[in-house]
């Protein structure tokens, strides 16, 4: 199994409509039934760096965790 994005909220008609479906069928999975998971949410306003914290995020969980994780990480496309 290879991990993707999961749009477990829609939004429509200024209202939010939750896919139970779609969380269950994930959750269910033989592979994934018996692990714990994480539910991340950003929001933000345009360009204020929320791309730059779930592509962080994705980098640390890909990453061989160590105490040297933040020193080997090259940052790009970042700005103060």
């Amino acid at each position: 199994m290879q991990g993707e994005p999961l749009n477990i909220v829609k939004f429509s008609n200024s209202s939010f409509e939750f896919e139970k479906a779609a969380l269950e069928g994930l959750l269910l999975h033989p592979e994934v039934r018996d692990r714990k998971i994480v539910s991340l949410a950003i929001l933000g306003a345009f360009r204020r760096g929320k791309s730059f914290f779930l592509d962080y995020c994705l980098r640390y969980l890909c990453a061989n965790v160590s105490r040297n994780f933040l020193k080997s990480l090259k940052l790009t496309k970042f700005s103060v």
